[in-house]
């Protein structure tokens, strides 16, 4: 079973082997790069990433393998798109642990697990702290301190930043009232600028 992004489509091939499974891959490849798609005067090009699963190491059924081959699809995104990947039993497990980290996620939020740290701007020549930047910290209840670079991604992927970001702008201003002569700095995802209630209140 091959999954492939766009459009998002399902592909069950029969009797391919590997090798034949990474020609198609090619083929699909290939054709989404001689695309292109015209929207008035605009041209734009088309690529792809794709997940295989194999029967029958991956699964004896076609939702089986279908899951499989979409989580290799995920991970081909994640390589840069316009690529293909193999499902293994590493990506499910990264799976997992992305979603466990997605509902821990969300539970932060109402757990108050989340909170801000300053570092501050310098002026050069006097030492004078003329702003600070809010960086967002997650101290979770079992994991302890999760860095930045773990957590945000996926909230990224799930949406959840939009809530988060809304937060911290929120906690940032509150905050930022004991420093009135400090610029406040505070770094915002692009899916808030989707939702303009979110930074004007």
């Amino acid at each position: 079973a091959l999954t492939v992004t766009p459009p998002g489509r399902a592909l069950l091939a029969r009797n391919v082997s590997r090798e034949g499974a990474i020609e198609l891959a090619r083929s699909f490849n290939q054709i989404m790069r001689d695309m292109r798609l015209v929207e008035g005067d605009k041209i734009l090009s088309v690529n792809c990433s794709i997940g295989i699963a194999m029967f029958p190491e991956d699964g004896d059924d076609f939702d089986g393998l279908l899951q499989k081959a979409d989580v290799a699809m995920y991970n081909a995104k994640d390589a840069g798109r316009n690529t293909w990947r193999f499902f293994n039993d590493q990506m499910n497990q990264q799976a997992h642990e992305h979603l466990l980290l997605q509902n821990r996620l969300h539970q932060a939020l109402f757990r108050s697990e989340f909170h801000l740290d300053y570092q501050p701007q310098l002026e050069i020549g006097s030492g004078r702290v003329v702003g600070v930047e809010a960086l967002l910290r997650w101290n979770h209840r079992e994991l302890g301190e999760v860095v930045p670079a773990r957590f945000i991604p996926v909230a990224e992927d799930s949406g959840l930043i939009v809530p988060i970001g809304a937060w911290v702008l929120r906690r940032a201003c509150a905050e930022a009232v004991a420093w009135p002569e400090v610029r406040v700095a505070v770094n915002v995802s692009p899916a808030q600028f989707k939702s303009r209630d979110d930074l004007v209140e």
